[in-house]
């Protein structure tokens, strides 16, 4: 399947160590997910190592039910990844419609209206 050839030029790990690391038994969903469709390998938000079948994953097992629990609670991207930086980045609005399909616009300005109002 040549995984590492899908791994990110940013990314600090190869993704083959990083399925195994992260989801152990459940990576070989995810390397399904990959044969039938090399796109779900690509980094879906610019700036993290998250790629597309992550973000589905995330959907179908974390419970999230706003952005926030994504960003900062299941992914930690809040955490090292700069609230602008965030809002910028490409893939952002996709991830947001994979989790939460017709209310993804909804979640992702929620969470930017409340982070504002934070004063973060």
């Amino acid at each position: 399947m040549n995984l590492d050839s899908y791994t990110s030029p940013e990314s600090i790990e190869s993704l083959s160590s990083r399925l195994w690391r992260r989801y152990d038994q459940q990576a070989l969903a995810l390397l399904a997910e990959i044969r039938e469709n090399p796109r779900q390998a690509e980094v879906l938000i610019k700036g993290t190592d998250y790629i597309r079948c992550e973000i589905r994953l995330a959907r179908h097992q974390e419970m999230i039910v706003k952005l926030e629990d994504f960003l900062r609670r299941r992914s930690k991207i809040a955490l090292v990844v700069r609230r602008e930086d965030i809002r910028n980045a490409d893939g952002l609005m996709e991830a947001c419609e994979i989790l939460f399909g017709d209310q993804a616009r909804e979640k992702y300005d929620e969470y930017f209206l409340e982070r504002s109002d934070a004063g973060g």
